[in-house]
């Protein structure tokens, strides 16, 4: 099991001097928003390299909301003692001043100032990382249920059968820690008489996963609490079935019948066994950015670049653009939503007419426009939007990632 611990330990003595350096306006933006417990009021403080170690790059912005909102112990003071210089980098030694006592910590900034790292965050007790092993299937039938526009399918963590959401938006295979059927591990925590244990975000070692598709034994799995998204979908959930499941597969969705086919590929991604998907009627190349599969679309008469998401229950559109299709939506309507920074925002809402992805035309959509600035951000890409489940859901499709083809059927 790895842990990532806060290290504010016991008290260390009185503070020295202090040194006339000046601390960095990133590390005074980090103590805000700690002793906040928002990471929001933080998040300029990050560069986008930021890492914490032995947690995937792609959950370290819900690590670090995690982490602040938990935070068990405010810091009264942080006063820079050195720095010493790194290649692009400058390192802070700080020394941080809580109710427990004072310790010091290191934080590495890059050109712009910018937080890459920091020792406050560490691995404790880490464990070698275990690519473990694994049955994939040459053909497989899932059935599935929809659930607030969401795909629920059947799984098993260590022969314990529980729903999964098919969510190709996240990278990875990601546990639910809040509905854990072995009880939560604490995984992010504070040293030792500090004042307690942060829940929720961390890396588990599962005996076995096993799906339609595949089973996989003795690998590590993220876990992070995912009781927001139970919010949305109205029940309990057991984690994420992700790209990197989906991966080995030409995955076959047909929403109307409520089945996924599995077509078991080589590397190259032709197939594996003497199951074919039936001919589709239209193929479109598709580019991989990270782990999101990006489309040319035409919604209206603009050219958008889409990402397709199972685990998106509507269509986004960059709220960046809302001025260019205003005029174009019909049944519009500005509905509230709670933002990712904790605060009410304004979204809107239509249909749009026209939209064509290749040569396959589909009736009017509705679509949110709403910011995803912080998906560009994340995997350094430039979308529009992301295309959900009323654009998946409106005929068969299948997406094969080796090939880089998305079919119609």
């Amino acid at each position: 099991m790895i842990l990532v611990l806060c290290r504010l330990g016991h008290g260390l003595g009185a503070l020295d001097d202090v040194s006339g350096i000046p601390l960095p306006q990133s590390i005074q933006s980090f103590v805000e928003g700690w002793n906040a417990k928002s990471y929001w009021k933080a998040k300029d403080a990050f560069s986008r390299d930021f890492s914490i170690d032995q947690v995937p790059p792609e959950y370290t912005k819900e690590a670090l909301t995690q982490i602040f909102s938990n935070a068990p112990v405010k810091i009264a003071s942080c006063i820079a003692k050195k720095t010493t210089q790194m290649d692009n980098h400058t390192v802070y030694t700080v020394s941080m001043v809580t109710l427990n006592g004072i310790r010091e910590i290191d934080f590495t900034l890059d050109k712009e100032d910018k937080i890459v790292s920091t020792s406050l965050f560490q691995a404790a007790n880490p464990g070698t990382a275990t690519s473990g092993g694994s049955s994939i299937k040459q053909y497989a039938e899932v059935p599935f249920r929809l659930q607030n526009n969401l795909i629920l399918i059947e799984a098993e963590i260590n022969g314990v059968k529980g729903s999964f959401i098919l969510d190709s938006g996240a990278p990875m295979l990601v546990l639910n820690s809040v509905y854990d059927p072995d009880r939560p591990v604490q995984i992010i925590g504070m040293s030792a008489g500090v004042g307690g244990a942060i829940e929720g975000v961390g890396i588990r070692k599962l005996e076995m996963f096993r799906w339609a598709g595949a089973a996989y034994s003795d690998f590590d799995c993220v876990t992070m609490d995912l009781s927001h998204l139970e919010s949305e979908l109205g029940e309990s959930f057991a984690g994420l079935i992700s790209k990197a499941e989906l991966e080995p597969f030409e995955t076959y969705i047909d929403y109307e019948n409520s089945i996924i086919r599995l077509y078991g590929l080589r590397k190259d991604g032709s197939l594996l066994a003497a199951h074919q998907p039936p001919k589709p009627v239209h193929q479109v190349q598709f580019e991989l950015f990270g782990h999101i599969p990006v489309i040319k679309t035409t919604v209206g008469k603009k050219k958008l670049n889409l990402g397709l998401d199972t685990g998106a229950m509507a269509n986004l559109i960059d709220t960046s653009l809302y001025p260019k299709y205003r005029k174009l939506l019909t049944d519009a309507s500005v509905d509230t939503l709670m933002g990712a920074d904790g605060q009410k925002v304004e979204v809107h809402i239509g249909y749009i007419e026209k939209n064509q992805v290749g040569k396959i035309k589909f009736e009017r959509m509705r679509y949110c426009f709403s910011d995803i600035s912080h998906i560009n951000k994340a995997y350094d890409i430039k979308l529009d939007g992301l295309l959900g489940h009323p654009f998946l859901s409106q005929r068969p499709m299948s997406i094969n990632y080796r090939k880089q083809i998305l079919s119609f059927y």
